[in-house]
């Protein structure tokens, strides 16, 4: 008895001495191997229940690869050199939970090799060559929770490889080379929570595609070449919780895209080039944390794209190059917004309401715009703000309290930006060099303007360096008892002599004008800055802007007009004949008479309305004039023509026709805004659009006609294949 006993426990060491293979690490039930190895470790104690076997170079899982391993659940032989599994290799572990075959290269899978695997969980093919999945692969996996076909080369998905996998709640199809998914592939599937498709070629995805996904929770499907999407492709998945579309080719979305997703917390959509986004894209999303919108083509953005975002926390709106814009309220209803990125577009202006309401904004970042200015307020309703990038902006100066609003402020970014170092300045330069311990760039806020501040630091400016001694603010005026006038470039008072004479400040000396005694009449002169003498009022002048003198006007009982060019006045012929001012010779142009045989019966027309003849406001008044433009007497006031001897034309009349006939010209002219212009584009319009319906209509009446004699000869011919012999009986009846 005790003999036997001692061999029992001799055995015993004995195995236990033989189940931990050479270069292995064994651990109770746990074997792993990395390494050289080429072949499974022989022999293995019965008992365990996990073996690894990773960065090996095993090539072949065959037959007897795993056998007497009755209680193995899980295996992972991953990163390693496997090309071929048995269709057996598996028959002797019933047992797995487990199996990882990621990372080797496999290009094909036995289509039964899973067969016995009726408790296998998870799957991991990942990292392989397959480029199809043989049909009945996973037919006996009832209870698999997890499959990754990740990083393969599938190219084609047969509409029913997942038709018995009711209990998948992952699944990885991403970095393949799917270009389209049959529309019912994913039907069985009413348990998924996640579906990766991402880094695909996919092109489109096909209505409905989703409809069954009740229970999905994530949808991958950036980095793909998606252009469209369907409507209402995301209505069917009620507790989605993240979508990326990021990477793809869409241009626009359809019509409310994003409704009915109550709780998603992550969007993303960036890095697509969309030119437009329609007002109605998001529905209300109570949930929603995450969302980014960068690299895109947009200009502008939908007044009330955020609007059903209200518990957002993190929005960046980043890289749009072409964003030169944002609506007023664009993030009024994003008062739990805690991190705003704007950075890298090309905004030019922020209305000083931009970020009114973000009571908890924390950071906002503005770098890389193409900002020149701020509101000096636009900081005031951000009580939490406590970073803010300004950086790399085009920046010239800012209002000294723009930023002292923002009490909280622990980190800001000021360097790269082209600040002009002049007076202007110097309130903003004060808090930069009170500020610097929070300013992490503060090495680079440097001077660029002008030439001998460059590169000094803005913090350590003073109004001495910029010479804003005679612009500082004067607290105090002189004695009241003299009066001053503020001279705009000696930026200083000047002192007005004795108030018993007038004086007039002179734009080009800077000082005060005496003006002669006010029994005569002076007027500033522009050019030498003095007053000039109006001669006594007996006569009337008028002031030469080219002498700066007075020119008399001769005595009134003639007319005279202004000549421009040599700056005197032009007597006018007596006024019983009519006459216009010729610009060329500075004179008065006389009118012919006005009898029959002299009417002038050419159209003269001209750009400047100075000279235009009385003419009515509108064709349906229009009376009969005589020869000198004077309404005829007892002339019929539903008469449409008015008669003239010289008609000036304003540039937008429209001339309907014109013929002459008896010394006359006739002219049918059409105002550019009436009832008949208009009118007459409406029929146009229709005259054109009832041509190209009627074109339309013959090219389709042909394309008919065209089909039925077709058909008609098609049947012809049938007829006389299917009998011949009734052919020549008919043919030697008709003879």
């Amino acid at each position: 008895m005790c003999v036997f006993l001692l061999f029992l426990l001799f055995g015993e060491l004995l195995n236990s001495a033989t189940c931990c293979p050479d270069g292995c690490n064994c651990h109770e039930k746990v074997i792993e191997c990395r390494g050289g190895i080429t072949d499974v470790p022989s022999p293995l104690s019965p008992q365990i229940v996990l073996l690894r076997l990773i960065n090996t170079q095993i090539t072949e899982l065959d037959e007897q690869s795993l056998h007497r391993l009755p209680a193995l659940l899980g295996l992972d032989l991953s990163h390693s050199q496997v090309k071929t599994v048995h269709t057996r290799a598996f028959r002797h572990v019933p047992r797995l939970r487990s199996l990882r075959l990621s990372f080797n290269k496999l290009s094909s899978i036995p289509g039964q090799v899973f067969g016995n695997l009726t408790g296998l969980r998870q799957l991991l093919l990942s990292g392989n060559e397959l480029e199809t999945i043989p049909p009945g692969l996973f037919d006996g996996l009832l209870q698999l929770d997890l499959l990754d076909l990740s990083s393969n080369r599938l190219a084609y998905l047969d509409e029913n490889v997942f038709w018995n996998l009711d209990n998948l709640t992952v699944l990885d199809l991403g970095k393949n080379s799917l270009r389209q998914l049959p529309v019912s592939v994913f039907s069985p599937l009413a348990k998924l929570h996640s579906l990766r498709l991402y880094f695909n070629q996919l092109e489109s995805l096909r209505p409905g595609i989703f409809d069954n996904m009740t229970e999905l929770l994530e949808l991958d499907l950036f980095q793909n070449n998606i252009s469209q999407l369907a409507p209402r492709l995301f209505w069917n998945i009620p507790k989605l919780e993240k979508l990326t579309l990021s990477r793809n080719q869409l241009q626009t979305f359809p019509h409310q895209s994003f409704y009915y997703l109550p709780r998603i917390t992550f969007l993303s959509i960036y890095v697509n080039p969309f030119t437009f986004l329609p007002d109605q894209l998001i529905g209300h999303m109570p949930a929603l944390k995450e969302f980014y919108l960068y690299e895109t083509e947009l200009d502008t953005l939908p007044d009330h794209l955020f609007c059903n975002m209200t518990t957002l926390e993190n929005l960046s709106v980043s890289f749009n190059k072409k964003l030169r814009h944002l609506p007023k309220n664009i993030f009024s209803c994003l008062s739990s917004l805690s991190r705003l990125k704007l950075e890298a577009n090309s905004l030019e202006f922020l209305h000083r309401d931009l970020f009114s309401g973000m009571i908890n904004l924390d950071t906002l970042i503005l770098s890389f715009n193409n900002l020149r200015t701020l509101p000096n307020d636009i900081f005031r309703n951000i009580p939490r703000l406590a970073n803010v990038s300004l950086d790399n902006n085009q920046w010239e100066t800012l209002p000294g309290e723009v930023l002292s609003m923002a009490a909280m402020l622990k980190d800001v970014t000021l360097g790269h930006n082209p600040w002009l170092c002049t007076c202007d300045i110097l309130d903003f330069a004060e808090w930069v060099g009170q500020k610097q311990s929070i300013i992490k760039d503060y090495e680079q806020v440097l001077c660029y303007m002008p030439p001998h501040l460059r590169n000094v630091s803005l913090g350590s400016l003073s109004s001495e360096m910029v010479h804003c001694w005679a612009t500082t603010k004067v607290d105090f005026l002189p004695p009241t008892t003299e009066e001053y006038i503020l001279s705009p470039a000696a930026h200083s008072a000047v002192l007005l002599p004795p108030t018993t004479e007038e004086y007039i400040l002179s734009p080009a000396t800077h000082s005060a004008v005496l003006l002669p005694p006010t029994t005569e009449e002076y007027i500033l002169s522009p050019a030498a800055h003095s007053a000039v003498l109006l001669p006594p009022t007996t006569e009337e002048y008028i002031l030469s802007p080219a002498t700066h003198s007075a020119v008399l006007l001769p005595p009134t009982t003639e007319e005279y007009i202004l000549s421009p060019a040599t700056h005197s006045a032009v007597l006018l012929p007596p006024t019983t004949e009519e006459y216009i001012l010729s610009p060329a010779t500075h004179s008065a142009v006389l009118l012919p008479p006005t009898t029959e045989e002299n009417r002038i019966p050419e159209i003269v027309t001209t750009l400047s309305p100075a000279f235009l003849t009385p003419s009515p406001s509108d064709s349906t008044t229009i009376r009969p004039t005589s020869s000198k433009g004077h309404p005829l007497e007892g002339g019929s006031s539903n008469l449409s023509l008015a008669f003239y001897n010289v008609v000036i034309l304003e540039p937008e009349d429209t001339i309907l026709h014109h013929n002459r006939l008896s010394g006359w010209v006739y002219l049918w002219t059409l105002p550019p805004s009436g009832s008949y212009f208009t009118f007459l584009v409406v029929f146009h319009v229709l005259l054109v659009a009832i041509g190209i319906a009627l074109i339309v209509a013959s090219v389709y009446v042909l394309y008919r006609l065209d089909q039925a004699i077709e058909q008609v000869a098609n049947g012809t011919v049938n007829e006389n294949n299917r009998n011949p012999s009734g052919r020549k009986h008919r043919f030697s009846d008709k003879i």
